[in-house]
């Protein structure tokens, strides 16, 4: 027997060219196998498997090395108070969103974009069926970490406020790679829990003073967008049709005393007055009783001026 055949006879013995075995149901990463296909089952029975599978420990930093802006960031929080970290990258969100909207998941790459908080609802969805899968064979487990009990809490819109909702500990990381709809689209979730079976010995419910002041810093330098509304009228099409440069619009009167301030949502949050300090334009914001006066005014007012409309007129 020549020597190349009497190699490639060992290797064969050997089990070269053999699949891996699959992990075995007493493994972390045979128990993360389950509750991946068994959380998409639930899902309008998405298929679901786990390609790949990562175990590591480090620092809060580390896990934020290199991190996409894309990333869809939440926090997990345990029974205890003690709080973890779930990152998702964009093609998962991307798949699971397609899926529960349109029961089907385009198979192409997704187009880089930031997640949403509704991208955060339907992802936390899978996210905690998943937890929940694993906790119920979690004990299973020889030596088992204290990685059970996590679910999720919160989003969080920028990678700088994790430094700020986490404590700055060791975690052990286990980092998914998952195929859904039988190849369609594969993405990743890194979930991250602290090592420590308790944050730094704090009772459950109480709140570390720095980290709360940290916190209320970052809330109050959030930048809020809103809305300044003058007036509101309604206008056909076809005369928005004929609108050109320096076209005219009439405001009422009363459109530059009481502009009204919305959210993002729609909300009027709150009456301004348009004005001018030491040559600056300056606006001042009224209070609540102001605002709830020129709603019931304005009601009267479209009140009367339906009842001109309407009116008959009577007999002489």
């Amino acid at each position: 027997m020549k020597d190349d055949a009497l190699i490639s006879t060992l290797q064969r013995k050997a089990g070269a060219g053999r699949p891996r075995p699959e992990p075995t149901a007493s493994s972390i990463e045979g128990l993360f196998r389950k509750a991946v296909a068994q959380a998409a089952d639930d899902l309008d029975q998405l298929v679901a498997t786990l390609e790949r599978f990562g175990e590591s420990q480090g620092s809060l930093a580390d896990l934020l090395n290199d991190l996409p802006d894309t990333t869809l960031l939440m926090t997990l929080q345990a029974p205890d108070g003690r709080r973890g970290l779930a990152m998702v990258d964009i093609q998962l969100v991307t798949a699971l969103v397609e899926h529960l909207t349109t029961a089907r998941i385009v198979p192409q790459a997704a187009t880089p974009r930031r997640p949403t908080r509704t991208d955060a609802v339907m992802v936390s969805d899978f996210l905690d069926r998943m937890l929940c899968h694993f906790d119920r064979t979690h004990g299973l487990l020889v030596d088992a970490p204290p990685v059970t009990g996590f679910r999720f809490a919160t989003v969080l819109a920028e990678p700088r406020m994790i430094q700020m909702a986490l404590a700055d500990t060791g975690y052990r990381a286990y980092r998914l790679r998952i195929d859904l709809g039988r190849g369609a689209r594969a993405g990743e979730v890194l979930l991250a829990f602290p090592l420590e079976s308790t944050q730094s010995g704090r009772q459950p419910g109480t709140v570390d003073a720095d980290w709360q002041d940290a916190l209320s810093e970052a809330v109050m330098r959030a930048e809020v967008p809103v809305r300044a509304v003058l007036h509101r009228v309604m206008v056909p099409l076809t005369d928005i049709s004929e609108w050109a440069v320096d076209h005219l619009l009439e405001l009422p009167s009363d459109s530059l005393t009481f502009v009204e301030l919305e959210g993002m949502d729609g909300r009027v949050a709150a009456t301004v007055k348009l004005g001018q300090i030491g040559g600056m334009r300056a606006i001042r914001i009224g209070a609540p009783e102001a605002l709830a006066n020129r709603r019931s005014t304005s009601q009267l007012a479209r009140s009367s001026d339906s009842e001109r409309f309407t009116a008959k007129p009577g007999r002489q």
